[in-house]
């Protein structure tokens, strides 16, 4: 995170927008959900996302088409084609395999304010991404609307988020998608029973929020916002960090020797603030320990979930220290060629 708040890109970005933050990205964030709380300022009729996106779509005079087929993106560009706007002759290929959604400026505009078209891809399994492309295009209506002076603007949310825009604008989508003052009061009813943050608490939660989002971005909301310690881990088959490093290393090539054995490890984390506050940690690319939960449920073909009680000691990192001694409720479940696991301590469910 502070590598991307220094980067030239989003300084440049915290400046057009006059935000005087020692982080930009932070800065950024603020500005957004400051913005979205003035247009919302004396409206309480916003209950759930859908009046929210409505709200907002008439205050950036922003329209949201979605595609579900390839007449769709025929029938949308001719439409605004016959209406003058000539970069919708670029749509077709802007919606390639790697694209999910584009941001267009029109060339209409009402007083100084433009109208804007967000194209949403929904065709195949671009459709399980669709409620967070579509917050991450309003986000870019937002930081966008007041700074380009060209004819048309572009914008285009790709697979990889590699330019740093993009990155920052999908940190504001997360926020703003799970708009806190809707999600946090049914996070905190939902989780006070249990005390802890289990996978079935949060489709509870994904049911009575929106259920058009997808599981993985509330289980990413809900981690990241629960009262109670947690950590999002994601294990899969890899590398030390020095096996690959060898392995891409030109040297390689000139001392064959017997390519190393990928281990299940920790792939991905998210850790709260309530993990952070109880020195509660796993580190990237810490192997599983084979006594986990975790193993058996990647390597058992007839086990798709399962918990237990393990104690973190038992984790090691690659110097052989081990964790601090702490009992933790693990849930894990196969998710595709992963295992996903929430990770709490016992002593805060009691």
């Amino acid at each position: 995170m502070k590598a991307l708040a220094l980067h030239p890109k989003v300084i440049s970005l915290a400046n057009t927008l006059k935000i005087d933050s020692a982080d930009a990205v932070e800065g950024i964030r603020k500005f957004c959900a400051d913005r979205v709380r003035d247009f919302l300022r004396g409206d309480r009729t916003v209950a759930d996302m859908q009046k929210l996106q409505d709200v907002l779509c008439e205050k950036l005079n922003l329209t949201i088409h979605e595609i579900w087929s390839d007449a769709d993106v025929d029938n949308i560009a001719n439409s605004y084609l016959s209406q003058g706007e000539a970069v919708f002759a670029f749509l077709k290929n802007d919606l390639n395999s790697g694209t999910y959604g584009v941001l267009i400026r029109l060339n209409k505009h009402k007083g100084s304010r433009f109208y804007w078209v967000a194209v949403v891809d929904c065709r195949g399994e671009k459709q399980h991404r669709r409620f967070f492309t579509i917050w991450h295009e309003i986000v870019h209506c937002i930081t966008a609307a007041d700074q380009y002076e060209l004819p048309f603007h572009r914008t285009k949310i790709s697979r990889d988020l590699i330019d740093p825009l993009e990155r920052v604008t999908d940190l504001v989508a997360g926020d703003l998608a799970f708009f806190d003052p809707l999600f946090r009061p049914i996070l905190e009813q939902q989780t006070s029973v249990e005390r802890r943050l289990t996978f079935e608490s949060v489709q509870k939660i994904r049911q009575r929020f929106c259920p058009e989002a997808s599981f993985e971005s509330t289980l990413n909301a809900c981690v990241s916002r629960s009262g109670f310690p947690v950590i999002l881990v994601k294990a899969d088959l890899a590398l030390k960090k020095s096996e690959q490093d060898a392995i891409n290393s030109p040297q390689a090539q000139l001392f064959p020797i017997a390519p190393p054995v990928a281990r299940l490890r920790v792939v991905s984390t998210i850790k709260n603030d309530a993990a952070r506050s109880n020195s509660l940690h796993i580190h990237r690319n810490m192997r599983v320990p084979a006594s986990s939960i975790i193993n058996s449920v990647f390597y058992d073909q007839k086990l798709s979930r399962d918990s237990a009680t393990e104690n973190l000691s038992d984790w090691s990192s690659s110097d052989g220290a081990a964790l601090a001694d702490v009992e933790v409720t693990v849930d894990a479940r196969k998710i595709g060629d992963q295992v996903v696991a929430l990770i709490s301590p016992v002593a805060a469910t009691s």
